[in-house]
């Protein structure tokens, strides 16, 4: 497959790195979060996730999963949610012989309210025209920094338009 980065990855995918980075997040988040009641080893401040056998229910019946569109972000949520449940869904899967469900809430792009939306909100546009303007982003667009990634991304990455840069 063809790609940007004329690698085996796409554009946007979540590398290995990323993996490994979002499954330690997914822990961290499991020790400070999740408990069983009964527990007294736990932070009674920070508890979010009870995972006692007795409760009703699964733990993920209580996660409400939200994230954009894009491939990275994704894949990023799953995999923090596996550390975050990890053991959780491997005493799942090892009773019903599948991993469980759990839903996935998104939005269109054109509709989503995560990031800064011209199309939600057209004044956006205006601010976002008056910044490209003002002297201070010229002035850091025009630097040798800015020009230096640029032809970077251009050459070396093969990013293959010029105003198509990779932030």
């Amino acid at each position: 497959v063809s790609n940007y980065l004329n690698g085996t990855c796409q554009l946007g995918q979540l590398l290995l790195q990323g993996v490994k980075q979002e499954l330690s997040n997914g822990q961290f988040l499991r020790e400070a979060y999740v408990y069983q009641e009964g527990s007294y080893n736990h932070n009674q401040r920070m508890r979010l996730l009870d995972t006692s056998p007795h409760r009703d229910g699964h733990v993920w019946d209580d996660v409400y999963y939200r994230v954009d569109d894009e491939p990275r972000t994704l894949m990023s949520g799953q995999i923090v949610l596996r550390g975050l449940l990890g053991p959780e869904m491997d005493a799942y899967f090892k009773a019903n012989t599948r991993y469980p469900v759990i839903p996935l809430h998104t939005a269109d792009f054109d509709r989503d309210v995560l990031s800064a939306n011209v199309k939600i909100c057209p004044r956006l546009g205006e601010i976002r025209e008056r910044h490209l303007r003002s002297s201070g982003y010229r002035s850091f667009n025009e630097s040798r920094e800015a020009k230096t990634l640029r032809d970077f991304q251009h050459n070396v990455l093969k990013v293959p338009h010029e105003n198509q840069d990779m932030h």
